[in-house]
This record gives structure tokens, C-alpha cells and sequence, in this order.
């Protein structure tokens, strides 16, 4: 009996090399959950490309260094914030009574409990960066676009508000608003027992009635 020859086995089709965006974003979001799990100062990028499933050298090569992979993940946070973050926290308020002072004040407190991490990691960043100039030039180049992204949003609601900006100082409205929560943010998560976020709502409430009033 002849035996029927096996058909010759199909040669295993090329690896679809994976596009430049799907890397980066892989390893940012594997990045950010490191930075959360461990810190910036704990955070290794053997960690976080062995999370993302890649090389330690893809990393580099998309990102450079640890300190330019946080840079990243922060540009990315800010887009987050410009793109509805600061109109959903001020809502559809028409004017800036105290009812609607209390409803602002509110909605920020609840976003502080979602962001406490971030807050954490910002925090971290800040002592670190009292040490290190690269790090303090990243913290500084961060922190001033959210702030004049927040003071951007405020001038823009300032007509609609009836907020005269040289008046109430708008000016330092947004450092003190980021100033303020991430302090308060920080006590949230060392004392959540206390600092709830009715006693935040509450907080912030009196920092703007202080303000604006």
C-alpha cells in the first residue's frame, strides 16, 4: 500500500508589525498604571515595558527617558482637562450665585476623590523635583499649562458670570484653585475619614465665595 504523501505544511504568515501609535498608546497606558501601582520614584521602565508587552528598547525609542514617558502621560492629562473636564466641573451655570457657587464646588470635590492618584503622583513629582532640575522643569511646564488652561476657562465664562477680572483677581484664581485642591486632595487620601468630599465640597466653596464675593 502507498502511502498518500503528507501535504507540505504551510510556512507560518509574517508577524503584522505593529503601527507606531498602537505602541505609544500601549505604553502609556501600561506607564500610567505603573506610575499608580508604584510611584514615579518606584516606576521602572523594564516594569512598564514588560506590562505593555514590549522591549525595553521600544520604549526608548518612542519616549527617550522615564522623565519624557511622565512628560507624556501629563500632556496627556491636560488634554483630558481642556477637552470638557473644566466645562463639566463649572456646568451650565448662568450666574454665580451662592446655590451655584455650592453646585461647583460640589462637582470639583468629586472630581478630586476620581483623581487622587494623579494628585498623589503630582505631589511625588513636586518633592523630587525640589532636588532634581529636570524634573523640576517638567513639574513647572505642567503645572503652568493647566494653569493657564483653568485661567482660560475662567475668562471666558468671566462676561457670562458677571465677573469683572481686575476686580476679583482672576489672576490668581487658578493657582489658588490648584493649590488648594491638591493639598486638599493629598489630606483626602491620608484622612479620608475627615476629609470627605462634602467637607471638600465645603472647602472649596468657601475658597470661591472668598474670592468672587
Amino acid at each position: 500500500m502507498v502511502e498518500t504523501p503528507a501535504p507540505p505544511a504551510s510556512a507560518p504568515l509574517p508577524r503584522k508589525r505593529p503601527l507606531r501609535t498602537d505602541v505609544r498608546a500601549d505604553i502609556l497606558r501600561a506607564a500610567t498604571e505603573q506610575f499608580f501601582e508604584s510611584g514615579y520614584l518606584g516606576t521602572k521602565l523594564d516594569d512598564v515595558a514588560t506590562r505593555a508587552g514590549y522591549t525595553k528598547g521600544a520604549v526608548y525609542s518612542n519616549f527617550g527617558s522615564k522623565q519624557a514617558l511622565f512628560g507624556s502621560i501629563l500632556n496627556e492629562r491636560l488634554a483630558t482637562l481642556l477637552g470638557g473636564r473644566f466645562a463639566t466641573i463649572l456646568g451650565d451655570e448662568v450666574q454665580l450665585d451662592d446655590a451655584a457657587l455650592a453646585r461647583i464646588a460640589r462637582r470639583l470635590a468629586e472630581t478630586l476623590v476620581d483623581d487622587g492618584p494623579w494628585h498623589l503622583l503630582l505631589m511625588e513629582l513636586a518633592v523630587h523635583a525640589a532636588r532634581d532640575p529636570q524634573a523640576a522643569d517638567l513639574y513647572r511646564q505642567s503645572r503652568q499649562s493647566v494653569r493657564l488652561a483653568l485661567g482660560a476657562v475662567i475668562l471666558e465664562r468671566a462676561d457670562r458670570f458677571g465677573i469683572d477680572p481686575a476686580a476679583h483677581r482672576v489672576d490668581v484664581l487658578a493657582p489658588l484653585i490648584m493649590s488648594a485642591t491638591n493639598i486638599m486632595a493629598l489630606e483626602g487620601i491620608l484622612d479620608p475619614h475627615y476629609f470627605t468630599s462634602e467637607v471638600q465640597a465645603r472647602m472649596i466653596e468657601a475658597l470661591l465665595v472668598g474670592t468672587l464675593r
